[in-house]
């Protein structure tokens, strides 16, 4: 079962947030490549060496699987049309947002269930005002194909007459799958869940479930990425052990311990939502396991690198212990319950329009996608490394001839930079070879916040550049030789017809 009423507006709000920033970035990129190559290019063995990650594998390799669901669900969204470029591109990451947005309005359900009709009310309308959630919903990041599963494990447990072991079964299988960190929230799950009730045949049954969830999981993710690999390899156990155990996380950064307290703030966004799960922790009729949630974000702030998304999952449960805490307070008579409605009514229509102004900010962050739209189909074009980031992907290539080439000993040669058309880069000024570019379009992006006129500040981000021939010069050869076209006239009136026939 699901909530009706929570479907249609978590699909209008993460549908808007699709629509109004189309383009992705380069934590999404694998996935959002591995989808592409799975539709249009197919399973076959003969077909994996055109697959992206052969030629761009990354520091470790990532699981197959949710691109193979996806790819599926793309495939019946598409019901025999053919789109393509950014079209078929929105396709493919409205089929991730239509998974995403079922297992919310199923945990809007489950809360409705325990805690009441108000509070489930005040759930949907606390999640869909928050921006982060909403505004990565269909964004393939590996933390969003883990979502779903967490999500409806986390319904589970609140369900009155929820399943505990199949909400462990889904958390074990998410995190042999899709993401490792998932084993800190797994761990005080069932912690709690056997101290609820302890007993030999519950832990028994606990440790039974478990096992078969996790050899199933180790079962499908070795033979679905041991065949696209052509190697054997579990990827999580490999991002596990080059980030955690190798410590090379921390090439992204060192956060402070407190990092993901500041991070939890900016999820709820709501500051009466951020008090709602405060009193909702101190109250006794809190949602089942808020605290393995909140004992989740302690473990995993000794970890020195530290991102938001790695702590997305346990958002649906500390919004559903907020809005439990408000429908209390609101549920009071006379003035402290009028004063808190209006507040709370007050806070959600304020972070609807800060998650507005942020989705506006957010849509002018990816120049590479503006830029490869723009492009002209014909001709061979180089993109530079922002341009990859910030939007360039297969669904947009559309059949174009790119090159993506970052060795330097290529970048400085005039010969390489010859065999192009077109440029897009951030640096034109550092193009030094005798051919003659001219700037054709200029992409820009954001770059800061006017405060005083609340605008978003635009400055150059890309500039796609296009190869100039004079005209009396031609092209010739493999070895692109210029010769002059008034010369070759001239050789051409003095020379017998048939020798250019």
């Amino acid at each position: 079962m699901i909530s009706r009423s929570a479907l249609i507006v978590f699909a209008i709000a993460a549908g808007l947030h699709l629509h109004y920033a189309p383009f992705t970035k380069v934590e999404e990129s694998f996935n959002m490549q591995a989808v592409h190559d799975v539709t249009t290019l197919g399973v076959r063995p003969e077909a994996l060496s055109l697959y992206d990650h052969v030629e761009f594998p990354g520091s470790v390799p990532r699981t197959f699987i949710g691109a193979l669901i996806l790819g599926m669900v793309h495939k019946i969204m598409l019901f025999g049309r053919t789109p393509t470029g950014l079209e078929l591109q929105l396709h493919a990451r409205a089929a991730l947002g239509i998974i995403n947005v079922v297992a919310l309005a199923r945990f809007a359900y489950a809360v409705r269930r325990r805690h009441g009709r108000l509070a489930g009310t005040m759930y949907i309308l606390l999640q869909s005002t928050q921006f982060h959630l909403m505004y990565y919903a269909s964004r393939m990041l590996p933390n969003m194909l883990a979502m779903p599963l967490t999500t409806c494990a986390f319904a589970e447990l609140l369900l009155p007459s929820g399943n505990p072991y199949q909400a462990i079964a889904l958390l074990t299988f998410a995190t042999i799958v899709f993401r490792a960190e998932l084993l800190l929230l797994l761990a005080p799950v069932i912690g709690s869940y056997l101290l609820d009730e302890p007993s030999l045949a519950r832990m028994s049954y606990t440790i039974l479930i478990g096992a078969f969830a996790s050899l199933l999981a180790i079962l499908v993710s070795l033979t679905v990425d041991t065949y696209f690999w052509r190697a054997a390899t579990l990827p999580e156990l490999a991002g596990f052990m080059f980030n955690a155990v190798q410590g090379k996380s921390r090439q992204w950064g060192v956060s402070p311990w407190w990092q993901y307290g500041l991070d939890i703030i900016r999820l709820l966004l709501n500051p009466m939502a951020i008090l709602g799960v405060l009193g909702s922790l101190g109250g006794r009729s809190r949602p089942p396991y808020l605290m393995a949630c909140v004992i989740f974000v302690g473990l995993y702030s000794l970890q020195p690198h530290k991102e938001w998304r790695f702590i997305v999952y346990i958002v649906p449960m500390l919004t559903a212990g907020a809005a439990n805490c408000l429908s209390s307070l609101c549920r009071y008579r006379h003035q402290i319950g009028r004063a808190c409605t209006i507040l709370v009514a007050s806070s959600i229509a304020a972070s609807a329009l800060i998650s507005a102004g942020m989705l506006r900010i957010s849509s002018l962050n990816y120049p590479g996608g503006t830029a490869v739209t723009s492009l002209p189909r014909e001709g061979r074009t180089h993109l530079d490394v922002k341009t990859c980031m910030t939007g360039a992907t297969r669904f947009l290539q559309n059949g174009a001839v790119w090159d993506k080439s970052e060795e330097e000993a290529k970048l400085a040669s005039p010969e390489f930079w010859r065999s192009f058309d077109y440029i897009v880069t951030e640096t034109p000024s550092l193009l030094r070879n005798g051919t003659e570019w001219k700037v054709i379009t200029t992409v820009f992006g954001y770059s800061g916040l006017d405060l005083a006129k609340l605008q978003a500040r635009m400055s150059p981000q890309l500039y796609i550049l296009k190869r100039i021939v004079h005209e009396k010069h031609r092209i010739c050869g493999d070895e692109q030789e210029c010769i002059n076209q008034r010369d070759a006239d001239r050789y051409k009136r003095h020379m017998p017809a048939e020798s250019f026939t």
